[in-house]
């Protein structure tokens, strides 16, 4: 092992000191070299010295605590044993000894991203810094920084996650846009539109009411239990008390059970016994509600925030569907109005101007008897029938 004194000297570091002596003042040089060590110890990363044989001449405050070994228990030790995992020691000392031989004195080498292990055994990423200085005999210190990489490389990973989640909701919602845009009838809407949420996100149920009354009316549903409610008829009454969909529609706002267990208006479903979570956005235009679009699952905290505003995006592009769906069956409807009320004035006029024309020709009859056969010949062209008899009655006294 390096003398202590000779490592102080060329790398500014110290092993660990014995306890200041109870009498007298410390020496400069004692309290010098416990300031060095107070500062070693304060440092956020651990810094690890090892000699050219590999064995740990340094190990300071936050090495003991990203390992989990104490220093009294690694100083002398292969520094490949204590934290390099065993299938990688040897990759790895053959990297180390590389700059310990050939490279007298060097810069700080970049940082290396590799694997380690800790005391019990499991095995963590660290970023690994690394500088070759040189003692006062002559002989080579490598000094290690090291960096738990362990909250970056799961934070990293949870924005990746964010990412493909988002991606996810971006290509449901193009999807949905492009159903919507290709849909011929609301039914088929609703029943694509469900199956896409569920395929995407791989919620345990999905289903949409539509608001007819005073009744919420399930119009499409996933799965087995789906198919069922359709066929029943399924429906909820706005005014019932235990429904998260019916709050939701009486509310006009969104409805979020972490965990349905723990909310007393929830109104558990036997054909959907492991719901655990759910959220029940409400389908409307402006302030006015059309329906509710249900998403469940079965783990509890496994729907939040970004479930509910992903779903409210497409509550709105379904709002908009139906708007212009029922915008499109009101124009058909004023325009069928409008068709069969321009047909009957037309049917009104051409029998006003069919008895116009008998009445012209009744008056320029000659006789009595030229008349009554007009008007027979005329009522029978007019009504479509192959004969026609008028019979007069004069009264006498």
């Amino acid at each position: 092992m390096e003398d202590p004194e000779k490592i102080m000297t060329t790398t500014n570091s110290l092993p660990k000191n014995k306890p200041e002596a109870e009498q007298g003042r410390p020496r400069p040089d004692v309290a010098g070299r416990l300031s060095i060590e107070a500062m070693f110890d304060a440092m956020p990363e651990a810094l690890v010295a090892i000699d050219t044989a590999g064995l740990i001449q340094l190990w300071n405050q936050r090495a003991q605590e990203i390992f989990g070994w104490p220093a009294d228990q690694v100083l002398g030790r292969p520094w490949p044993e204590v934290a390099i995992p065993e299938q990688y020691r040897q990759a790895h000392w053959r990297g180390l000894q590389n700059l310990l031989q050939n490279q007298p004195s060097v810069a700080p080498h970049p940082p290396l991203q590799l694997i380690a292990v800790r005391r019990l055994g499991n095995e963590f990423p660290i970023e690994l810094t690394f500088s070759l200085l040189q003692t006062t005999d002559n002989t080579s210190l490598l000094v290690m920084f090291a960096r738990d990489m362990t909250e970056r490389k799961e934070a990293r990973a949870r924005v990746e996650e964010s990412l493909e989640h988002r991606t996810r909701q971006v290509q449901l919602t193009t999807e949905v846009a492009q159903e919507i845009a290709a849909a011929p009838a609301v039914d088929k809407l609703f029943q694509q539109v469900v199956y896409l949420i569920q395929a995407q996100f791989g919620y345990y149920h999905v289903h949409v009411y539509t608001l007819e009354g005073a009744d919420l009316v399930m119009q499409a549903g996933t799965g087995s239990a789906g198919k069922i409610m359709k066929e029943a008829g399924h429906k909820i009454p706005l005014n019932a008390e235990k429904s998260l969909v019916a709050r939701a529609a009486r509310s006009g706002r969104p409805v979020l059970a972490f965990d349905v267990r723990r909310m007393p208006d929830w109104l558990p479903n036997p054909l959907l016994p492991n719901t655990r979570a759910e959220v029940s956005i409400p389908i409307k235009l402006k302030q006015t509600v059309l329906g509710v679009l249900d998403v469940q699952n079965d783990a509890a905290d496994s729907l939040g925030v970004e479930d509910q505003l992903l779903l409210m995006s497409l509550c709105g592009q379904i709002a908009l569907f139906l708007a212009a769906k029922q915008e499109t069956a009101h124009r058909e409807a004023i325009e069928a109005e409008r068709v069969r009320l321009l047909a009957t004035a037309e049917r009104r006029a051409g029998r006003e101007r069919a008895i116009r024309n008998i009445i012209e020709k009744l008056r320029a009859a000659p006789t009595v008897d030229a008349a009554l056969h007009i008007a027979a010949k005329e009522l029978a062209d007019h009504l479509t029938v192959s004969h026609a008899v008028i019979e007069v009655g004069i009264e006498t006294e």
